[in-house]
């Protein structure tokens, strides 16, 4: 697999976090070194001006994107949460975890989609799926870059189209949105 694939025993390292919502609300980020959800979501704080878009070339590396987390709440205790490289390397990784009794009783909804799209008869998969030993598809390649701001927001450079794919929550509502535009 192109940029290898991580090292499992590496979980300890620090994972940046972000959290922001397309709807405007004010975004947030921290730096967090746990695998517990729990502990993440407490070491969150306000911020302003979040990290900066991550680039092609670190989006393309998948032992690096795949270390790089994003995180969408709505308030309720639902969650939407997963990996720049597209794989979720985590078990409460979704793109829509739902509270069926806020703020507990988390299930998971969607776990994942699998993107395809077709340009001039040619087709893309965007997304990643990591097995052992292997990364298929290994959509990660064509992203040109994700920023956490004003929500999760991957930009895929298809042979010369620009696809544009963006995660968020509606505050207040078991309910998500993915918008391609």
């Amino acid at each position: 697999a192109s940029g290898g694939v991580p090292d499992q025993g590496n979980a300890s390292r620090y994972q940046e976090v972000s959290r922001g919502n397309c709807e405007g609300h004010t975004a947030t980020i921290a730096r967090v070194r746990n695998d517990k959800l729990g502990s993440i979501m407490s070491t969150v704080a306000p911020a302003r001006n979040l990290t900066p878009p991550v680039p092609a070339e670190v989006c393309r590396d998948f032992f690096k994107s795949s270390k790089i987390e994003w995180l969408e709440t709505n308030g309720t205790g639902a969650f939407a949460m997963g990996t720049v490289a597209g794989v979720n390397t985590r078990r409460y990784h979704a793109a829509l975890l739902v509270s069926l009794k806020p703020p507990v009783e988390r299930r998971v909804l969607v776990a994942r989609m699998e993107d395809q799209v077709t340009i001039d008869g040619v087709n893309y998969e965007l997304g990643a799926c990591q097995y052992p030993g292997a990364v298929a598809p290994q959509g990660f390649q064509y992203l040109d870059e994700f920023r956490a701001d004003p929500c999760a927001t991957w930009t895929f450079g298809l042979n010369g189209a620009k696809l544009e794919k963006q995660i968020y929550l509606i505050e207040g509502k078991q309910a998500g949105i993915v918008r391609y535009r």
